[in-house]
């Protein structure tokens, strides 16, 4: 003999089924098909091409959809579409991406994707004004970047600081009276400083003039010497004259890097008197620091 489902409620075409009706007609036709009330296991298959296979419209303001084991909520589709879930599993059924709790929580992370030529973001969203980005690895974890990567110093936050770190050094004296001392040709009145240890790069002198006649000219050679030897490399040269009286001039020189015990020297290149000057002189440079 035929059983017979027994009908809950009357669906009317184009109308909402709410919820519990639902519920109930497949209930009922579950039992049917197992023969047996104890074992309810709905599957619900639809395929209708051009059209989403289930479509559920939430009347109300509540969640548009909740999901459930054993009375415990696990999952569900909040009422703006995004969904709360404790985490994200592979096709292997192994955790991909877990999601944390934090009480009262009021920062988050955000992804933007981009355009052609530009790089997707993670971004720090929240309440705050400022949000940083924390990174946490496990134990004795380190953060690691792609084998070959960055290129480039901005490829990642201070990047270049980290891989090329720098301490600053510079070195400075003062050559009273110029013209009386005339030109160094026999560098008997050398000023210099000596480098502590090697590494050490110049890349800019500073000099300013003092006190003194406004009328002549002299012009300062600044060069580099190791120690015990007599060569020189010149590094830059500056000239003053009266239009350069109390003014500090500076030079950016290449890169020129100095071995232990080198010394950074100034001699006097040229003089046209009559001229009385007092010259303050200062080397600048780095260290790069590993």
């Amino acid at each position: 003999m035929a059983a017979v489902i027994a009908r809950f409620t009357t669906f009317v075409p184009a109308t909402p089924i709410l919820s519990n009706d639902m519920n109930s007609e497949l209930n009922a036709l579950v039992n049917l098909l197992a023969g047996s009330s104890s074992s309810i296991k709905a599957v619900l298959k639809v395929s209708d091409a051009g059209d989403p296979p289930l479509e559920l419209n939430q009347l109300s303001t509540g969640p548009i959809q909740k999901w459930f084991q054993a009375g415990v909520e696990k999952a569900r589709v909040r009422n703006d579409g995004s969904i709360r879930t404790p985490g994200v599993y592979d096709t292997n059924d192994n955790e991909e991406l877990l999601f944390v709790t934090t009480a009262s929580a009021v920062n988050e992370l955000s992804i933007a994707n981009a355009a052609t030529g530009n790089p997707p973001e993670l971004r720090a969203t929240g309440n705050n004004t400022d949000i940083g980005i924390k990174l946490v690895p496990k134990g004795a974890g380190v953060v690691q970047i792609q084998a070959g990567a960055p290129a480039a110093g901005a490829d990642a936050a201070n990047k270049t600081y980290v891989d090329g770190k720098r301490t600053l050094w510079s070195a400075s004296f003062v050559i009273p009276d110029v013209a009386a001392r005339g030109v160094d040709s026999t560098f008997d009145n050398v000023q210099g400083a000596l480098i502590p240890s090697g590494g050490f790069v110049c890349t800019h002198i500073l000099a300013k003039w003092g006190s003194g006649s406004a009328s002549g000219s002299f012009t300062l050679s600044f060069r580099k010497q190791p120690q015990g030897g007599q060569t020189q490399t010149e590094l830059g040269t500056i000239t003053f004259n009266s239009g350069t009286l109390g003014v500090g001039v500076e030079v950016d020189i290449a890169d020129h890097t100095f071995t232990a015990l080198d010394w950074v020297n100034v001699v006097i290149a040229a003089v046209s008197s009559p001229l009385q000057k007092n010259v303050w002189c200062s080397f600048r440079g780095y260290q790069t620091v590993s």
